[in-house]
């Protein structure tokens, strides 16, 4: 497919004429004054210059090149006319500080930015295609306030945790993703491609997605063809990534010995033999085997062009990155072409089309993300692996050792063995197909028609070869799963949009009807036992070939519409209407209606207004309702089911009758949940006040916004109890939910000569309260450490959504007078096990009892704010870019810490306390742990996670343009940096951006796939 589109475009290319050096000057048309740094590009193309200290500049034109496009901050942008024959030109540039004309993609359509009344955010795209990433999600990271991108695990392909404004909900707080006006999965975006990105983040701006839009909305849009002649652009960069450890170090042998005989001996056991001399086994580093230096790579291509009536623009990318730990990794190809076809039927119609086709291959990692009953990441096993094993051992028939028989038990697993043995991919194809025709209907009526249609293919194949390394690390019989899945997903609108200006008043009417349907389809086949690991087919297997699948489906029906009014460009009223029909609800509650209302003043632009140095004073003000219905599908209806939810073993609840022998095996069901048919849309009301301020003829410019949203009805399971026999809770509308923030993002721009430099800042900060949730009483007992023990979180009433939740630790007793005078009101002990060395941990309720009900709320894994700083600076030739992000006042509960301290793995146990060591902090060495220090959840290992990250760093030159034109370039710009370079902060683990997924578990660090360092270099090339 690259290669067809190569050869279509390269058909279009045309050999030109001769060139000739036009010079000049630039100046203020009002002082006179010479301007440099002034940017002149040829019309049609991409080549250009910039003027000097004195204002002049000098620039080459081919034959058919006849107008330079001129343009700088603050003045209006002009075309001037080159003629033949001409070679000098004076150009006058006039003051733009009325308006900024920025134009910002909204839902469904255009405004101005000087226009726009709710909060939307337009994405620096200068600052976002700095970034070296495959991943268009992560290059956002830092780069809009109140848009939260934090990333799970380090993991290739792995999708990052992105949140508009906190959390308002319980119920999916990902944002909606629109990729030229079609919903669509951002993960197989290339960056590369995208034209503009807004974030519509109030009521007011998302209200016209109805229930989609709850969570905010992200606008991408991609990149289309101008008239002109062909402009091929290669952008290609190559990087090193070192896995970034953050110190944390597994046990030496010589270590784990140490640590060993103190447990033990404390404890009044003896030791294991194999602690006892540090000459015998071997010393194995498993991490130096697990880690490696990983390569990422990206390559893009471009052709775009078109004449007046055809306009096409195509991408083609490869991405690669092989991972820093072995056997995982992604590989990514991007292919996308945008025809456009004008001019039809006198100017009256166009169309346009949209295709997309991407493949991912992907090495998957076995995270323990989300929230429930989770186990650790595959890196625990690794940190707590014996250093006294090797890692190889040539006479196993798979080439890894296995258990030590004289390290007994504890001997078993091999993590290097486990890793590389497995093999658990994806192959997904996804294609997106959009295609639009717009109609004039008259001069103020247009109509639009846009049908879109994603479909998407996924492929899992794993596989284990049979393999032995002792207890609880053994595969008796190879064996496979395969499952496939397509999902379709397809939108259909219908717009008319009416616009009317006269005199000072201007009218713009949207109003449109959609309808959208998802179905996924699934099946399935596993085989458990295997004759041999060389054929790992499904009807290979000699044991039960178990087969499922399963098919959801759900439909939205929506009309809506918008009205927004001006008049003198001074005052601005809009007003938005949705009613959306969803068939996740019962039919007495499937539709529901929503609305949003927002306006502002251009102060700046009365005539009473007269303070020089203010250009912009625009306050702001919108409300609105959203709903939302992200709750999964069949929630209303009383569901059974046949099977024991395990695809392995799908006869669990069948069962014999008779007496006789064989028995008669009936078909089992059991409740899979209790429909609640009266549920209904769960609504956010939202506020919004802002402030758009520019200063210095908008050389400073500032945002400002505050928001205040209430969600009422929230979706929530009401959980039974146990012996009730039902596996999923139902959902009622039984919850509240405020949330509240601040918002600011300041720009800086100015220039100094041939230096020229701009500053953007951004800050935002979110909190949010549960104010009624379930049944009286009701609390969500989350974080769980490992499978359902050591719960680290609640939510309830009064508390933010996944709240740490768990025992004070007061210090370490010091002396054995200490633990006896720790009594209760009624002079019994509260630790009777306790001895020098332990915890103190505190009795909340004061009733002379340490337990559950002596836990106490201790924060949240949500950040207070996040952050971004970037800077940007040009001289002459040469650029320079450093972007730092970051966060403050989030905890992290370091569950990774807590587990290597009670399996006796962490070096930090050299250092526990001691009658000789009481200064530490570190409780004393126990094998049995009578105290229960290493297995409670406590405050000791939540830390401080806040952090602040040098995100990107970035040198990069530009080829004058009289040389690249001299080598048949438009382009060439080399660059050279680095990504994370480093991270400041208290935390202890691996990585403080490391967010987990689930929203009930954010912030307990099971030790995830790390954040990689990379270091960058890469090119640009225009043709």
């Amino acid at each position: 497919m690259l290669l067809l589109h190569l050869l279509i475009s390269s058909t279009l290319i045309t050999v030109y004429g001769q060139s000739r050096t036009v010079t000049g000057t630039v100046s203020d048309a009002t002082s006179g004054e010479a301007m440099p740094g002034v940017n002149l590009v040829i019309k049609g193309t991409t080549n250009g210059t910039t003027t000097d200290a004195n204002g002049a500049f000098a620039i080459v034109l081919k034959e058919e090149d006849n107008a330079l496009v001129v343009s700088f901050i603050g003045y209006k942008t002009q075309e001037v006319a080159v003629l033949p024959a001409q070679t000098t030109l004076v150009v006058k540039l006039e003051s733009d500080v009325t308006a900024l004309q920025e134009v910002v993609v909204v839902g469904f359509g255009t405004q101005q930015k000087s226009h726009l009344t709710g909060a939307v955010a337009s994405t620096n795209m200068d600052n976002f295609m700095k970034v070296p990433t495959g991943d268009a999600l992560n290059a956002l990271q830092g780069q809009v306030a109140g848009v939260s991108v934090s990333n799970a695990t380090g993991a290739p392909g792995a999708a990052p945790v992105v949140q508009i404004r906190g959390l308002g909900t319980i119920n999916g707080s990902s944002p909606l993703y629109v990729i030229d006006g079609i919903p669509s999965e951002p993960s197989y975006l290339n960056p590369a491609e995208i034209e503009s990105i807004s974030v519509l983040k109030d009521a007011s701006a998302a209200t016209i997605y109805g229930a989609r839009g709850s969570n905010g909305v992200i606008l991408i849009t991609t990149k289309r063809g101008k008239s002109g002649k062909p402009q091929i652009t290669i952008n290609s960069f190559v990087g090193a990534n070192d896995v970034n450890l953050n110190g944390v170090s597994a046990v030496s042998k010589a270590q784990k010995n140490a640590i060993m005989q103190n447990a033990y001996n404390n404890a009044g056991l003896t030791p294991p033999t194999w602690t006892m001399d540090n000459s015998k086994f071997a010393d194995t580093r498993w991490a130096d085997a697990y880690f490696k230096t990983g390569l990422e790579q990206k390559h893009d291509l471009s052709i775009a062009g078109g004449t007046d009536d055809v306009t096409y623009s195509f991408a083609g990318g490869y991405y690669s990155n092989n991972g820093t730990v072995v056997n995982t990794g992604l590989n990514r190809y991007n292919s996308r072409l945008n025809l456009e076809f004008k001019n039809l039927l006198h100017d009256h119609l166009k169309f346009n089309l949209g295709v997309s086709f991407v493949r991912k291959d992907l090495k998957n990692y076995s995270e323990a993300l989300g929230q429930g009953n989770a186990d650790f990441s595959p890196i625990m096993s690794l940190y707590t692996a014996l250093p006294h094993k090797e890692i190889y051992d040539a006479t196993s028939p798979n080439g890894y050792a296995g258990q030590d028989p004289l390290l007994g038990v504890v001997g078993a697993g091999n993590p290097i063995g486990s890793q590389m043995l497995q093999n658990n991919t994806n192959q997904d194809d996804y294609l997106q197909l959009n295609w639009g025709a717009d109609l004039k209907v008259l001069s103020w009526l247009t109509y639009q028609f846009k049908l879109g249609v994603n479909s998407e293919n996924t492929y899992n194949d794993t596989f284990l070869p049979a393999y032995n390394f002792g207890p609880g690390a053994t595969v008796e019989t190879p064996r496979t799963w395969q499952e496939r899945a397509r999902i379709n997903s397809s939108i259909f609108n219908n717009l008319l949009n009416i616009k009317k200006e006269f005199n000072d008043h201007s009218i713009a009417v949207l109003l449109g009807q959609s309808s959208e349907r998802y179905v996924m389809r699934s099946v399935g086949g596993s085989n458990l036992e295997l004759p041999s690991s060389l054929v790992p087919a499904l009807d290979a297997g000699i044991g039960t070939r178990n087969a499922y699948g399963g098919i959801v489906e759900n439909r939205l029906l929506s009309f809506f519409g918008r009205a927004t009014y001006s008049f003198a460009n001074k005052y601005f009223i809009e007003g938005s209407v949705r009613k959306d029909g969803s068939t996740r609800f019962g039919p007495e509650n499937r539709w529901g209606t929503f609305y949003a209302v927002s306006g502002g003043w251009a102060i700046h632009r009365e005539s009473f207004f007269n303070i020089d140095f203010i250009s912009e004073l625009k306050p702001r003000f919108s409300y609105g309702v959203v709903g939302n219905q992200s709750i999964g599908d069949y929630k209303y209806q009383s569901l059974i089911t046949l099977g024991s939810g395990d695809p392995d073993f799908p006869s669990a609840v069948n069962y014999p009758f008779g007496l006789s022998k064989p028995q008669t095996v009936a078909t089992g069901a059991s409740a899979l949940g209790i429909g609640t048919p009266d549920i209904k849309w769960e609504q956010t009301t939202t506020s919004n006040i802002g402030l758009d301020l520019g200063l210095l003829e908008n050389k400073l410019s500032f945002t400002i916004d505050y928001f205040q949203s209430k969600t009422e009805g929230m979706l929530v399971e009401r959980r039974p109890p146990g012996s009730a026999g039902i596996q999923k809770a139902p959902t009622t509308n039984a919850g509240n939910l405020e949330n509240k923030g601040l918002e600011v993002t300041a720009t800086y721009r100015n220039e100094a000569g041939d230096f020229q430099y701009n500053i953007s800042a951004n800050v935002g900060t979110s909190k949010n309260k549960i104010t009624k949730l379930g049944y009286e009483g009701q609390e969500f007992i989350d974080g769980y450490v490992e499978f359902n023990n050591y719960a680290t979180t609640r939510t309830a009433v009064g508390t933010q959504v996944g709240e740490f939740y768990m025992k004070e630790v007061a210090g370490i007793f010091q002396t054995q007078q200490e633990v006896d005078a720790y009594k209760g009101k009624d002079g019994e002990l509260l630790q009777p096990n306790a001895a020098p060395g332990d915890f103190k941990f505190v009795d909340i309720n004061n009733d002379g009892v340490i337990d559950d009900k002596d836990k106490r709320s201790f924060g949240s894994g949500l950040p207070k704010a996040s952050f971004g700083l970037t800077f940007n600076a040009s001289w002459k030739n040469f650029d320079f870019t450093v972007m730092f992000n970051g966060t403050a006042g989030n905890k992290m509960y370091n569950a990774f810490k807590m587990e290597m301290y009670r399996l006796n793995a962490s070096p930090d146990l050299l250092n526990s306390w001691t009658p000789t060591n009481a200064s530490s902090d570190v409780p004393r060495l126990n094998y049995t742990d009578p105290n229960s220090n290493y297995t409670t959840a406590s405050n000791y290992f939540l830390e401080n996670a806040s952090y602040v990250r040098l995100r990107n760093l970035q040198i990069g030159y530009t080829l004058p343009a009289p040389l690249a034109e001299n080598i048949g370039l438009t382009r060439l710009r080399v660059f050279a940096g680095g990504y994370n370079l480093f991270t400041i902060t208290n935390y202890m683990g691996f990585d403080p951006g490391l967010s987990n997924t689930g929203k009930f578990s954010r912030g307990v660090d099971k030790g995830f796939y790390p954040i990689s360092r990379s270091f960058v270099a890469g090119i640009t090339i225009g043709l």
